[in-house]
């Protein structure tokens, strides 16, 4: 409180300074007693930004909160948000929004700043719920970033007949758009308008923007594939290529291309320098392990296939290989297969790494109208909350299973079976890891690219479990598979580590399936953040502990992947 017989309250400057410079200092107490209703607009938003650069939101909105003590107070809930979301406070921006557009209802830019924030979430529901403020947006002022978006969103949420009117008019006023134009073309694609969506696709990448649509270059190669231009397609984006703008789908269609002309050694070297330039690149990731797949399994490997069911009886997954990898790609699966199995259906899925690795038929993918939000349907039915069944359609990139139940444990496990000629080329190491102890310890430890979405558990918690669990066990020994082994493992020299180079030659550009087999047949699994230990801890049948790291237990906790 600020009372009588305080001394007189710092300058906003000094306090900003004291902020900033001394991290043990709580001046929020003092910040409290800055003559708020008296402050220069500039001052408070400096003094906003740097409360909440350290995390005291609350006292910044002490700044904003009495209109009646703050003149211009609209703006500066409009700043408050913005510096929100610059710290990473999405749910807070909306917030601050909202008051804004609560003292003036008119203001189109925080409508459309709250879509955005809903729209950065990246799930079907975020862009639902973004869809009332953006139309709200557009009805006071149809801004050129408003139809953009509000038209993208309606394409992702599968409402493509809006999204393909929308789209159509932003194009009239902007026709080189490149995010409209990728768009567009993966809309006529889907409409069956092939020559339409390849003269669009043409105009795009004759330009010089970005994608949107990462479906877009994917649809390029299917078509040059699909009317034998193949050849022509080579020598227009190598000469695209060779101008300034060229964009990594342009890369990706180029060496999809190259392999399906016969020019592998080609191919996969443009794999390699897309993936060593920008590691996240699914579609290259696809071809690269599909192409070394064959390499070391045969060339024959997956050709078998079921024939087609009637339309009617059929489902489709044909995007899967294009977003994710190789773990993302199987729970697509799982979620679309069990799906199938429980409604009766036949499920086509094109050529993916994981029909090369398990023992699976399913028919060839066929063209069918792409449902987009399908990740709710499907989870509804399995789960009871709705009887409704879609047949006929391809689901387009849905998440994973909701939840992983033991209901689906025994038909998921009996169906991603490792091909016989990769049982027999892997069942070598554990055989060899067998020779160093009986009860296999596998430890996945995801460092790399999840240290930068979020902090991860420190080893110590692992180290200390493993020697917890040590001596309890019989004639254990570990094995080490991580992204930073090189790091991690002299953390782990007690137990005498051992990792995939110390029993096997890694097979280049999959040795991720050298690990994995590994995980799926280990006596006890430690899992980290990320689907790739987990898939395997789901595939596992033999082990007899899983565990994964606990925050609120500040260590390692045993966990069931299957749950009731």
């Amino acid at each position: 409180m600020c009372g009588e017989g305080e001394k007189d309250p710092m300058d906003v400057s000094e306090a900003i300074r004291l902020i900033e410079n001394d991290p043990e200092l709580d001046v929020r107490g003092t910040v409290r007693c800055l003559p708020v209703g008296t402050l220069p607009p500039g001052d408070r938003h400096r003094l906003m930004e740097a409360l909440v650069s350290k995390g005291w939101a609350k006292e910044a909105v002490h700044l904003v909160r009495n209109p009646d003590q703050v003149k211009d107070a609209v703006d500066d809930w409009l700043t408050f948000a913005t510096i929100l979301e610059k710290a990473g406070f999405s749910t807070a921006a909306e917030r601050a929004l909202h008051h804004a557009v609560a003292l003036q209802p008119d203001i189109p830019n925080a409508y459309f700043r709250m879509g955005a924030l809903w729209f950065q979430r990246m799930s079907q529901f975020a862009f639902r719920e973004a869809l009332t403020p953006l139309r709200y947006a557009r009805a006071i002022s149809p801004a050129a970033e408003v139809e953009w978006l509000l038209a993208y969103i309606l394409f992702l949420t599968g409402q493509s007949d809006e999204a393909f009117q929308r789209i159509r008019a932003l194009l009239s006023q902007r026709p080189q758009d490149a995010n409209a134009l990728s768009v567009y073309a993966v809309l006529l694609y889907e409409k069956g308008l092939d020559q339409e969506a390849l003269h669009v696709l043409q105009r795009l990448f004759n330009g010089r923007g970005g994608i949107y649509a990462e479906e877009a270059g994917a649809i390029l190669t299917r078509l040059l594939l699909a009317h034998g231009l193949a050849s022509q397609g080579i020598t227009y984006i190598r000469n695209r290529l060779s101008q300034p703008g060229g964009s990594f789908a342009l890369w990706e269609s180029l060496a999809e291309l190259e392999i399906a002309a016969g020019q592998r050694k080609v191919g996969v070297e443009l794999c390699r320098r897309i993936l060593a330039e920008n590691p996240a690149r699914s579609r290259t990731y696809s071809t690269l392990c599909m192409m070394r797949l064959r390499e070391e399994g045969g060339e024959d490997i997956g050709s078998a296939r079921q024939p087609h069911a009637p339309l009617e009886r059929s489902i489709a997954l044909s995007s899967i290989g294009h977003f994710g990898r190789f773990a993302h790609q199987v729970n697509e699966y799982i979620l679309t297969w069990v799906y199938a199995q429980e409604a009766g259906l036949s499920l086509e899925t094109p050529n993916w790494i994981g029909h090369l690795i398990f023992e699976l038929d399913d028919p060839l993918a066929r063209r069918m109208p792409i449902i987009r939000d399908g990740n709710k349907q499907m989870n509804d039915f399995l789960f009871g909350r709705s009887q409704v069944v879609q047949t006929g359609v391809d689901f387009f990139s849905p998440d994973p299973l909701e939840c992983f139940d033991k209901r689906f444990r025994a038909t998921v496990q009996e169906r991603l079976r490792f091909r016989p000629v990769w049982r027999k080329r892997l069942a070598p190491l554990m055989n060899k890891l067998r020779e160093n102890g009986r009860t296999v310890i596998a430890l996945h430890l995801r460092r790399g690219d999840m240290t930068a979405l979020r902090k991860p558990p420190p080893m110590e918690w692992y180290v200390s479990w493993i020697r917890e669990l040590w001596h309890g066990l019989e004639r254990p020994v570990l094995y080490l598979c991580s992204d930073e082994l090189e790091k991690v493992r002299p953390l782990f020299l007690e137990f005498k580590p051992i990792c995939l180079s110390d029993i096997a030659q890694p097979w280049k550009d999959i040795a991720f399936m050298q690990d994995f087999y590994i995980l799926a047949n280990a006596d006890v699994v430690g899992v980290s953040d990320g689907n790739f230990a987990r898939l395997a801890a789901l595939l596992n049948t033999r082990a007899v502990l899983f565990a994964r790291a606990d925050s609120v237990a500040q260590g390692i906790i045993s966990y069931e992947p299957w749950r009731e």
